[in-house]
Protein backbone atom coordinates (compact mmCIF):
# COMPACT_ATOMS: atom_id res chain seq x y z
CA UNK A 1 0.00 0.00 0.00
CA UNK A 2 2.90 2.33 0.74
CA UNK A 3 4.42 1.65 -2.70
CA UNK A 4 1.09 2.17 -4.42
CA UNK A 5 0.63 5.46 -2.60
CA UNK A 6 4.04 6.70 -3.74
CA UNK A 7 3.35 5.53 -7.28
CA UNK A 8 0.03 7.35 -7.34
CA UNK A 9 1.65 10.52 -6.05
CA UNK A 10 4.34 10.27 -8.73
CA UNK A 11 1.69 9.62 -11.36
CA UNK A 12 -0.29 12.69 -10.30
CA UNK A 13 2.84 14.82 -10.30
CA UNK A 14 3.92 13.63 -13.73
CA UNK A 15 0.40 14.00 -15.05
CA UNK A 16 0.27 17.63 -13.99
CA UNK A 17 3.73 18.22 -15.46
CA UNK A 18 2.76 16.66 -18.79
CA UNK A 19 -0.50 18.62 -18.90
CA UNK A 20 1.38 21.82 -18.12
CA UNK A 21 3.97 21.03 -20.77
CA UNK A 22 1.25 20.36 -23.32
CA UNK A 23 -0.41 23.69 -22.57
CA UNK A 24 2.95 25.42 -22.78
CA UNK A 25 3.71 23.71 -26.11
CA UNK A 26 0.33 24.80 -27.45
CA UNK A 27 1.02 28.35 -26.32
CA UNK A 28 4.51 28.33 -27.84
CA UNK A 29 3.15 26.93 -31.12
CA UNK A 30 0.50 29.66 -31.23
CA UNK A 31 3.14 32.29 -30.49
CA UNK A 32 5.41 30.95 -33.23
CA UNK A 33 2.49 30.88 -35.65
CA UNK A 34 1.52 34.46 -34.75
CA UNK A 35 5.14 35.58 -35.00
CA UNK A 36 5.47 33.87 -38.38
CA UNK A 37 2.33 35.56 -39.64
CA UNK A 38 3.57 38.92 -38.36
CA UNK A 39 6.97 38.46 -40.00
CA UNK A 40 5.34 37.44 -43.29
CA UNK A 41 2.97 40.43 -43.16
CA UNK A 42 5.91 42.75 -42.44
CA UNK A 43 7.97 41.22 -45.27
CA UNK A 44 5.03 41.43 -47.66
CA UNK A 45 4.45 45.07 -46.76
CA UNK A 46 8.10 45.99 -47.38
CA UNK A 47 8.19 43.90 -50.56
CA UNK A 48 5.10 45.69 -51.86
CA UNK A 49 6.92 49.02 -51.57
CA UNK A 50 10.10 47.68 -53.17
CA UNK A 51 8.22 45.91 -55.95
CA UNK A 52 6.32 49.11 -56.79
CA UNK A 53 9.61 50.98 -57.00
CA UNK A 54 11.03 48.26 -59.25
CA UNK A 55 8.10 48.20 -61.65
CA UNK A 56 7.34 51.94 -61.78
CA UNK A 57 10.98 52.98 -62.19
CA UNK A 58 11.27 50.66 -65.21
CA UNK A 59 8.13 52.16 -66.75
CA UNK A 60 9.57 55.66 -66.40
CA UNK A 61 13.05 54.69 -67.55
CA UNK A 62 14.57 55.66 -64.20
CA UNK A 63 16.89 53.84 -61.86
CA UNK A 64 15.37 52.62 -58.59
CA UNK A 65 17.43 55.24 -56.73
CA UNK A 66 16.46 58.03 -59.12
CA UNK A 67 12.78 57.12 -58.90
CA UNK A 68 12.79 57.33 -55.10
CA UNK A 69 14.73 60.59 -55.05
CA UNK A 70 12.40 62.28 -57.54
CA UNK A 71 9.36 60.96 -55.68
CA UNK A 72 10.63 62.67 -52.53
CA UNK A 73 11.49 65.93 -54.32
CA UNK A 74 8.12 66.06 -56.07
CA UNK A 75 6.38 65.40 -52.76
CA UNK A 76 8.12 68.44 -51.26
CA UNK A 77 7.03 70.51 -54.26
CA UNK A 78 3.40 69.41 -54.05
CA UNK A 79 3.57 67.35 -57.26
CA UNK A 80 3.40 63.63 -57.94
CA UNK A 81 5.80 61.13 -59.48
CA UNK A 82 2.86 59.99 -61.61
CA UNK A 83 3.31 63.19 -63.61
CA UNK A 84 6.62 61.83 -64.84
CA UNK A 85 4.83 59.17 -66.88
CA UNK A 86 3.51 61.57 -69.50
CA UNK A 87 6.53 63.81 -69.09
CA UNK A 88 9.11 61.14 -69.91
CA UNK A 89 6.96 59.91 -72.80
CA UNK A 90 6.79 63.41 -74.29
CA UNK A 91 10.50 64.01 -73.69
CA UNK A 92 11.43 60.75 -75.43
CA UNK A 93 9.28 61.78 -78.38
CA UNK A 94 10.91 65.24 -78.47
CA UNK A 95 14.40 63.70 -78.52
CA UNK A 96 13.45 61.14 -81.17
CA UNK A 97 11.56 63.56 -83.42
CA UNK A 98 13.91 66.49 -83.02
CA UNK A 99 11.70 69.02 -84.81
CA UNK A 100 12.73 72.64 -85.21
CA UNK A 101 10.52 73.79 -82.31
CA UNK A 102 11.79 71.00 -80.08
CA UNK A 103 15.39 71.80 -80.94
CA UNK A 104 14.71 75.45 -80.09
CA UNK A 105 13.19 74.41 -76.74
CA UNK A 106 16.29 72.40 -75.90
CA UNK A 107 18.49 75.37 -76.82
CA UNK A 108 16.37 77.64 -74.61
CA UNK A 109 17.35 75.54 -71.57
CA UNK A 110 20.99 75.30 -72.60
CA UNK A 111 21.03 71.90 -74.30
CA UNK A 112 21.70 70.78 -77.86
CA UNK A 113 20.10 67.89 -79.73
CA UNK A 114 23.48 66.15 -79.90
CA UNK A 115 23.74 66.29 -76.11
CA UNK A 116 20.29 64.90 -75.33
CA UNK A 117 20.45 62.14 -77.94
CA UNK A 118 23.61 60.80 -76.29
CA UNK A 119 21.96 60.67 -72.83
CA UNK A 120 19.89 57.98 -71.15
CA UNK A 121 16.25 58.81 -70.45
CA UNK A 122 17.06 59.52 -66.82
CA UNK A 123 20.03 61.75 -67.68
CA UNK A 124 17.95 63.65 -70.23
CA UNK A 125 15.10 64.16 -67.76
CA UNK A 126 17.50 65.39 -65.08
CA UNK A 127 19.16 67.77 -67.54
CA UNK A 128 15.84 69.17 -68.78
CA UNK A 129 14.54 69.79 -65.26
CA UNK A 130 17.82 71.48 -64.28
CA UNK A 131 17.61 73.62 -67.41
CA UNK A 132 14.03 74.68 -66.71
CA UNK A 133 14.92 75.49 -63.10
CA UNK A 134 17.62 77.81 -64.41
CA UNK A 135 15.14 79.89 -66.41
CA UNK A 136 13.06 82.76 -65.09
CA UNK A 137 9.43 81.94 -64.44
CA UNK A 138 7.60 83.26 -67.45
CA UNK A 139 6.17 82.57 -70.89
CA UNK A 140 9.46 81.34 -72.34
CA UNK A 141 9.93 78.74 -69.61
CA UNK A 142 6.32 77.61 -69.84
CA UNK A 143 6.62 77.23 -73.63
CA UNK A 144 9.85 75.23 -73.37
CA UNK A 145 8.40 72.98 -70.66
CA UNK A 146 5.24 72.37 -72.66
CA UNK A 147 7.20 71.54 -75.82
CA UNK A 148 9.53 69.09 -74.08
CA UNK A 149 7.26 67.57 -71.41
CA UNK A 150 3.84 67.82 -73.01
CA UNK A 151 0.74 68.01 -70.84
CA UNK A 152 2.78 66.99 -67.79
CA UNK A 153 4.46 70.41 -67.80
CA UNK A 154 1.57 72.05 -65.91
CA UNK A 155 1.54 69.29 -63.25
CA UNK A 156 5.31 69.51 -62.88
CA UNK A 157 5.26 73.31 -62.72
CA UNK A 158 6.07 73.49 -58.97
CA UNK A 159 9.20 71.42 -59.61
CA UNK A 160 10.72 74.18 -61.75
CA UNK A 161 10.63 76.79 -58.99
CA UNK A 162 13.37 75.45 -56.67
CA UNK A 163 16.96 75.83 -57.85
CA UNK A 164 19.05 72.89 -59.02
CA UNK A 165 21.05 73.24 -55.79
CA UNK A 166 17.88 73.01 -53.67
CA UNK A 167 16.81 69.93 -55.61
CA UNK A 168 20.18 68.28 -55.05
CA UNK A 169 19.91 69.06 -51.33
CA UNK A 170 16.46 67.44 -51.17
CA UNK A 171 17.81 64.32 -52.88
CA UNK A 172 20.72 64.17 -50.45
CA UNK A 173 18.36 64.59 -47.50
CA UNK A 174 16.10 61.70 -48.47
CA UNK A 175 19.17 59.47 -48.77
CA UNK A 176 20.49 60.55 -45.38
CA UNK A 177 17.08 59.95 -43.79
CA UNK A 178 17.06 56.38 -45.07
CA UNK A 179 14.21 57.04 -47.47
CA UNK A 180 15.90 55.36 -50.42
CA UNK A 181 15.72 51.57 -50.58
CA UNK A 182 18.95 50.00 -51.87
CA UNK A 183 19.12 48.29 -55.25
CA UNK A 184 19.56 45.01 -53.38
CA UNK A 185 16.42 45.69 -51.35
CA UNK A 186 14.39 46.53 -54.45
CA UNK A 187 15.63 43.36 -56.19
CA UNK A 188 14.80 41.27 -53.10
CA UNK A 189 11.30 42.78 -53.00
CA UNK A 190 10.67 41.91 -56.64
CA UNK A 191 11.95 38.35 -56.04
CA UNK A 192 9.65 37.98 -53.00
CA UNK A 193 6.61 39.07 -55.00
CA UNK A 194 7.54 36.74 -57.87
CA UNK A 195 7.88 33.82 -55.45
CA UNK A 196 4.54 34.71 -53.84
CA UNK A 197 2.89 34.82 -57.25
CA UNK A 198 4.34 31.39 -58.11
CA UNK A 199 3.09 29.99 -54.80
CA UNK A 200 -0.38 31.40 -55.44
CA UNK A 201 -0.34 29.98 -58.97
CA UNK A 202 0.60 26.47 -57.87
CA UNK A 203 -2.04 26.59 -55.11
CA UNK A 204 -4.69 27.63 -57.62
CA UNK A 205 -3.50 24.97 -60.06
CA UNK A 206 -3.69 22.26 -57.40
CA UNK A 207 -7.19 23.35 -56.40
CA UNK A 208 -8.34 23.35 -60.03
CA UNK A 209 -6.77 19.94 -60.69
CA UNK A 210 -8.52 18.46 -57.65
CA UNK A 211 -11.76 20.16 -58.61
CA UNK A 212 -11.82 18.68 -62.11
CA UNK A 213 -11.49 15.21 -60.54
CA UNK A 214 -14.36 15.84 -58.13
CA UNK A 215 -16.74 17.67 -60.48
CA UNK A 216 -18.08 14.57 -62.32
CA UNK A 217 -19.04 12.94 -59.03
CA UNK A 218 -20.72 16.08 -57.71
CA UNK A 219 -22.55 16.45 -61.01
CA UNK A 220 -23.69 12.83 -60.82
CA UNK A 221 -24.89 13.33 -57.24
CA UNK A 222 -26.87 16.44 -58.20
CA UNK A 223 -28.39 14.65 -61.15
CA UNK A 224 -29.37 11.76 -58.89
CA UNK A 225 -31.01 14.17 -56.44
CA UNK A 226 -32.92 15.81 -59.24
CA UNK A 227 -34.10 12.43 -60.52
CA UNK A 228 -35.06 11.42 -56.99
CA UNK A 229 -37.19 14.52 -56.48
Amino acid sequence: SKTDSKAKKLQDTLGKAVTGAAKMATGVAASISAAGAAVFAFADNVASVGDTIDKQSQKLGLSAKGYQEWEAVLGHCGASIDSFKEGTKALTSAITTGSKSQGAAFQAIGLSMDQVTSMSREEALNAVITGLQGMDDGVERAAAASTLLGEAASELGPLFNPSAEDTAAMKQAVNELGGVMSNEGVAASAAFKDALQDLTTIGTGFKNAMGTKVLPYVTEAMTALTDGF
